[in-house]
């Protein structure tokens, strides 16, 4: 077995541990899609049991997104605790990937991914625009330790008051180094990590990964926000994205996941997106909920190699 180690992440100076094949520690916990008891809200002639749509994509909708019911956002928090807080004010929106109940980002075709991250798109810049938004942030759970309640495919997008601290960690590191981004992309570049490297868009394992088979998207020329993204390279992103779902999953064995769009704050002068896919094999344990350091059990190079693959 590999020795134990501590890798510092460069675009967040965070550490995370390496054990690869250590026992007890990120093995597979029960998977798979929620169950719920009533009739699928996202699918086609259910559209009266979500809000109104706020954005569709195609006659009759193909993609659509709706203000979410159970947000984690609301204008009527009062402080009574004599520590600070914030009124909850924000946008919370669902965004419906697919008319089909059963489809998947890993399995559509290169038109339906296009589809799914145009709303995506769409909805990152309208909610920008949100009174009070300090942060818009765009997430995908799938399965049931991705902390998805709903087995219809659908995305979340949500505009904050405040800047959460990952956020605020990342680009804290990029006002103080500019260049910091460029010369961690052109080390991963360089090193084991590449899944694919093709057509102005990188798929890589990070070299400080959070967990198992952690893959990264960015483009080559990186953009600051993904709500720039312009409509040629739409389609291609879309197509990596997907591919590299699909890949992280048949890498892993996993069937849950999360995609993580981390956009910079809506304050920031200057930053940059990545696309972040997260395969959930297991949640945190002792350790990481203690100390805020992640374990990563398998390395970032040999999970790259069996993506290579795929």
């Amino acid at each position: 077995m590999s020795q134990p180690e501590f890798r510092q992440d460069p675009l967040t100076l965070a550490w995370v541990g390496m054990v690869p094949g250590r026992r007890g520690i990120g093995g597979m916990r029960p998977a798979g899609l929620p169950e719920p008891s009533m009739r699928c809200p996202f699918c086609p002639g259910h559209e009266s049991d979500t809000e109104l749509s706020t954005f569709e994509v195609g006659t009759p909708w193909r993609v659509r997104s709706v203000r979410n019911r159970f947000p984690v956002v609301r204008d009527d928090l009062q402080n009574t605790h004599a520590h600070p807080s914030l009124a909850a004010d924000g946008v919370h929106e669902v965004i419906v990937e697919s008319r089909v109940h059963d489809k998947d980002l890993a399995t559509m075709r290169p038109d339906e991914a296009h589809d799914v991250l145009l709303a995506w798109r769409d909805r990152t810049r309208a909610l920008a625009n949100a009174p009070k938004a300090q942060s818009v942030l765009l997430f995908r759970n799938k399965g049931r330790r991705a902390g998805s309640s709903q087995p219809h495919p659908h995305a979340q997008v949500v505009a904050l008051p405040f800047v959460p601290p990952n956020v605020a960690l990342r680009q804290r590191v990029l006002e103080e180094d500019a260049e910091v981004f460029q010369r961690a992309l052109q080390a991963e570049r360089g090193g084991q990590g590449v899944v694919l490297d093709a057509d102005g868009i990188i798929t890589y394992c990070p070299f400080a990964s959070p967990r198992g088979f952690w893959a990264r998207v960015v483009l080559e020329a990186p953009l600051m926000r993904f709500a720039d993204v312009p409509d040629e390279v739409l389609p291609r992103l879309a197509l990596r994205v997907s591919d590299a779902v699909r890949r992280a999953l048949h890498a892993s064995g996993a069937t849950d996941y999360n995609v993580l769009v981390m956009d910079p704050p809506l304050h920031a002068k200057r930053g940059y997106f990545t696309i972040e896919i997260v395969p959930r094999t297991g949640g945190d344990a002792g350790f990481e909920l203690a100390s805020g350091t992640s374990l990563c059990v398998v390395l970032p190079e040999v999970a790259a190699a069996q993506m290579r693959t795929r």
